[in-house]
């Protein structure tokens, strides 16, 4: 976990009073700035990133965002570990949904994220 994740964590944890969910996915092709970007579009804020042990990836969202937020992983046909919310599991690979926003878009998180800090160099 970098240092960023790590502060990252323990802000949304006090902020969110621990209403957090946890993603795991597991090792893949599939780049997980791939996924983030991809919940973010959507309006998903993912937080607190970490690699487990066996090279397992993980990150965070609010229990607010977290069905929404399987669903779009599923209909991604990302490679997301277990089921939070029994109802998405049909989902699988049906694609994503058209993106109907209302105006202005979502507020991002506060934290820069390692791929925004990749994507300056």
């Amino acid at each position: 976990m970098d240092i960023f994740s790590f502060l990252e964590t323990i802000w949304v944890m006090v902020k969110f009073k621990g209403q957090l969910t946890r993603f795991e996915f597991a090792k893949s092709s599939i780049n997980m700035y791939t996924v983030e970007s991809t919940l973010n579009q959507y309006g998903v804020n993912v937080y607190g990133r970490s690699i487990r042990p066996g090279g397992y990836r993980t990150f965070l969202v609010t229990n607010k965002q977290a069905k929404y937020a399987e669903y779009l992983c599923f209909a991604a046909n990302f490679p997301k570990m277990g089921t939070h919310f029994p109802e998405n599991e049909d989902k699988r690979g049906v694609g994503l949904p058209k993106r109907q926003w209302e105006k202005g878009g979502r507020r991002k998180s506060p934290f820069l994220k390692f791929g925004d800090i990749l994507k300056w160099f």
